[in-house]
């Protein structure tokens, strides 16, 4: 019996930094807003870790938690989580860029973001910080934040390529 448990144990912490499957962009989480985190806990943990080898085992530079098919505000970068993300400030000026996404694979948009964020959000200790984002980095957060409130890229931008999907680099 022991033994038994001991290998249990060992297959859930295993399966704690396991990536998860991304979901096709019918699916109903990335469709609609996600719930705010209320409970910071291990499960949550566990969701947070598994998103960021999401994020390296797709060759991401993040993963929202909505493109799993979990609807609650998280976001992974593959060394950082952020949880119940928001933008309190956006400054700068519109400029247009490419885009790509985990989500719709092999396909590129042309979207219009703001230069300069300032997100807001909670690590998984629960300590709130604040941090301002510029140029790429305030592009890749405003993708992400608009995973968690339920739009795709599709829905901000023009597709401008198709590519065959090994040739891509996706948010």
């Amino acid at each position: 019996m022991n033994r038994h448990r001991a290998v249990q144990a060992r297959r859930k912490r295993e399966s704690e930094h396991r990536p998860m499957r991304l979901v096709g962009a019918d699916h109903p989480a990335l469709h609609t807003p996600a719930q705010p985190v209320e409970t910071f806990d291990v499960r949550l943990r566990r969701l947070a870790m598994s998103l960021c080898a999401t994020a390296v085992v797709n060759h991401g530079q993040a993963v929202a938690a909505p493109q799993v098919g979990r609807s609650v505000r998280v976001v992974a970068l593959p060394t950082l989580v952020v949880v119940n993300p928001r933008i309190i400030e956006i400054g700068g000026k519109l400029e247009s860029g490419i885009e790509r996404c985990l989500s719709l694979p092999g396909r590129r948009f042309e979207v219009d973001r703001w230069t300069r964020i300032v997100v807001a959000g909670f690590n998984l200790d629960q300590e709130e910080h604040a941090v301002e984002m510029l140029d790429a980095e305030a592009r890749l957060w405003q993708h992400e934040i608009d995973h968690l409130d339920g739009r795709l890229v599709t829905s901000r931008g023009v597709e401008v390529a198709t590519l065959p999907a090994a040739q891509t680099t996706r948010t």
